[in-house]
């Protein structure tokens, strides 16, 4: 009888748990269409040249490239972003004030605590300690700023990385290009509060990434072209595994495309040491112990 009633009792909290995770998920879906429908709505209202210039949410960019080296591409531009950020503001809070880039996307979002009004100002039942919970509502609110941010179907923003306890929340997504991590920049951070309303939002994506290389080395030989850089000698010594990733080049200018570079980083005796994983050059060399 006992063992009957214990095996009762963990089918109704896997029963609670699922009805729970399912009522996130069809609040999320409701919260895009809504978002959806007003983001329509606002661009039926402009002008035709403007209006075709506003691209609709996971729209590719103007004449980006994912994968071919070499090719430069004007970079995207946000001609009129109040049409895409009053909505969402109506949505999300009337207190949350915005910054934009020279290009007309969005760098950062900065609320408050507690209730900010709007229909989807704070999220019912929200418990910044429930991973699963906060991981939804951080994607909702991607979801629904992602025209405002330029996100670009070839650069998604990779697996979240979520931090929370009892009063807040701090949600971490990185900028993927062809299924590697880009650097530095490509970072998108979402602070929330105890009842799921937005804090802070802070973008560092990298919009139009033009390749200008080949992945050809391996991480082996990439490993070994780092030692070399550091120490002058062909005996790698103490040098952590590398990791693939995208570096992006500093630009000169804001409103130049990003020229980005397959490559590899590493940590050489305190030094980091980015690789270019075509023809081993060093692309960037920092002594970590400095910064």
């Amino acid at each position: 009888m006992k063992r009957l009633l214990i095996g009762l009792s963990i089918i109704l909290a896997i029963a609670i748990v699922g009805a729970s995770v399912s009522f996130v998920w069809k609040k999320a879906r409701s919260v895009r269409q809504e978002l959806r429908e007003h983001a329509a709505s606002e661009e039926a209202k402009l002008p035709a040249a403007s209006h075709s210039a506003i691209p609709s949410p996971g729209a590719p960019s103007v004449g980006g490239s994912a994968t071919a080296p070499g090719k430069s591409s004007p970079p995207s531009i946000q001609r009129d972003p109040e049409s895409l950020w009053r909505p969402f503001q109506q949505l999300y809070g009337e207190n949350l004030k915005a910054e934009f880039l020279p290009t007309g996307f969005l760098a950062s979002l900065k609320g408050s605590r507690g209730n900010a009004g709007g229909p989807h100002g704070i999220f019912r039942n929200f418990k910044p300690e429930d991973s699963v919970m906060v991981t939804t509502r951080a994607q909702e609110i991607v979801e629904a700023a992602s025209s405002l941010l330029g996100i670009q179907p070839e650069s998604p923003l990779g697996a979240p990385v979520v931090r929370g306890n009892e009063i807040s929340a701090q949600v971490t997504f990185h900028e993927m290009h062809n299924a590697l991590p880009v650097s530095p920049g490509g970072l998108l951070t979402l602070d929330l509060g105890a009842q799921g309303e937005i804090i802070g939002l802070y973008s560092s994506y990298v919009h139009d990434i033009t390749l200008l290389n080949h992945r050809v080395l391996t991480e082996e030989q990439a490993r070994e072209k780092a030692n070399t850089a550091i120490t002058e000698s062909k005996t790698v010594i103490n040098v952590e595994p590398g990791t693939p990733l995208i570096w992006i080049a500093k630009k000169a200018e804001a409103s130049q495309p990003a020229q980005g570079y397959f490559a590899y980083e590493f940590i050489v005796h305190g030094f980091l040491v980015i690789v270019n994983a075509e023809d081993g050059s060093t692309l960037l060399k920092r002594d970590q112990r400095q910064y």
